[in-house]
């Protein structure tokens, strides 16, 4: 019979306390919200002692027992890195917060094995000699989930802000991602909340059979604080989730040569970023197909010090293949360019594992996207050797644009496939609906923008297009 634990007869007592406040010192940075002056608590231990000991023994117990539950009750937790396990589901009950210890000396792991693959080494970086574990994992587990009203918190502050205060002069030294399942099958991680994350938040790496549903994130700004990263994973949900972070919020991306990433669905989320609010791409040597992205709403209020660059961003730079995508009933607040698609054909990552080459984007549909306040154009733009072929985009609303009044820019833009994706590297754009360049079958339809902008632009250039068409309601 599978088993249960509470893992206060495992030794965990609730043993956090508050040991101090950090106290942002400066102003100025662009990328932050946060004014000087303002505090942080930040956790310790009662005594030294940590709960983490306790929550492994309990997940170990069950785990030994054929599986079960692990229940935390309410209390403030300390904890350093815990592995779940097969068949074992840790339940945060309402009221129990599991604080990640802010002593890097309890992330390192020396007797880390080295990492073989692409994605490997990309996802586990060493410092000095060590690599640092996650605060919670599981690594070649099935029947795994993280469930319960709890919430778990990284405590960034006390990493970022001795950062800022030394006028980012001290290197950032901080843990890897927050959370991290490898090679798991049948995962599931529901309703909990997570705050305060160092690095990466969740990051899904070669696993098959994800639910990600419920879950709420709320993170002090701080470079590469993702949301969600599902790196070449197949048959993933993830729903109704309230993503509130500083980097991309949901990303997906493939650097396994040898698999292809299928079956995604994201839909039913409400985010707020300072980044792309869902990108596809970008780091992909691998293909990624069949996915959908629906019933979204980003926001960015005004007090944001940066609205997001793209509601939607997805780029082919190194290699994959991307196909099969439909992006459908978006509701976006100020994203720069609320739908982008670009390809490009890097060379730095695809030379350690095959001969570079240029990959694609095909069959992509855009359907019912409302933008207010955009300040660029949607913008499609392949490659001369590997255009973008056969996209559909209809139903596009832009309110309230924001374009800005400089100077049309030129048809003829330059090429640069080996540069990063940013949505602005070309400027203003000689367009103000949509720019398309070295693409195949795009359509256009039904796309119209409220009050047409004051600019000598067209609403849709085609450059270097075949068999493409558009008809706009303006």
């Amino acid at each position: 019979m599978p088993s249960t634990a509470n893992v206060r007869d495992y030794g965990a007592r609730g043993a956090a306390v508050k040991r101090g406040r950090v106290r942002l010192t400066t102003d100025g940075y662009r990328d932050y919200r946060y004014q000087r002056g303002i505090e942080f608590d930040v956790y310790g231990a009662q005594g030294d002692a940590l709960d983490s000991p306790g929550i492994q023994q309990a997940i170990d117990a069950v785990a030994q027992a054929g599986g079960g539950t692990v229940y935390v009750p309410p209390g403030a937790y300390l904890i350093a890195p815990i592995r779940l396990r097969d068949n074992v589901r840790l339940h945060l009950e309402a009221g129990a917060v599991l604080y990640g210890t802010t002593d890097l000396e309890h992330y390192r792991d020396p007797a880390a094995p080295a990492a073989d693959t692409l994605a490997e080494r990309r996802a586990a970086p060493t410092d000095g000699d060590s690599v640092f574990r996650r605060l919670i994992s599981a690594v070649d587990a099935v029947n795994v989930s993280l469930t319960g009203a709890g919430e778990i918190n990284a405590q960034s502050p006390a990493f970022f802000v001795p950062h800022l205060n030394a006028d980012l002069k001290t290197p950032l030294r901080r843990p890897r991602e927050m959370l991290l399942f490898r090679n798991c099958r049948n995962l599931a991680l529901r309703d909990v909340t997570i705050r305060n994350s160092v690095n990466w938040t969740l990051h899904l790496l070669e696993c098959d059979g994800v639910l990600v549903d419920g879950v709420k994130m709320h993170h002090f700004d701080g470079p590469n604080a993702d949301g969600i990263d599902v790196s070449a994973c197949s048959n993933v949900t993830i729903s109704n989730c309230r993503l509130w972070v500083t980097d991309d919020a949901i990303c997906l991306k493939n650097l396994a040569p040898e698999v292809t990433m299928r079956n995604i669905a994201v839909t039913n989320c409400v985010i707020r970023t300072l980044c792309n609010a869902v990108k596809i791409g970008t780091e992909t040597v691998g293909d990624v197909e069949n996915v959908v992205v629906g019933n979204l709403v980003v926001h960015s209020p005004e007090g944001d010090v940066r609205a997001p660059p793209c509601g939607v961003h997805l780029s082919s730079m190194d290699g994959g293949h991307i196909r099969r995508i439909l992006i459908h009933d978006l509701v976006l607040e100020r994203c720069q360019c609320p739908v982008f698609l670009c390809q490009g054909k890097r060379t730095k990552l695809q030379a350690a594992v095959r001969e570079p080459r240029a990959g694609s984007i095909a069959d992509v549909t855009v359907a019912n996207v409302t933008a207010e306040g955009a300040a660029r154009p949607c913008f499609v733009n392949g490659l001369a050797e590997s255009p973008i072929r056969n996209v559909l985009i209809r139903d596009l609303a832009f309110t309230s644009p924001r374009m800005p009044a400089g100077p049309v820019a030129s048809r003829d833009l330059p090429e640069d496939p080996e540069a990063y994706p940013h949505d602005h590297r070309f400027g203003p754009l000689p367009a103000y609906l949509l720019y398309c360049r070295h693409a195949e079958h795009v359509r256009v339809r039904n796309a119209s923008v409220w009050p047409r902008p004051t600019l000598q632009r067209e609403p849709v250039v085609f450059a270097d297009c075949r068999n493409c068409s558009a008809t706009t309601d303006l």
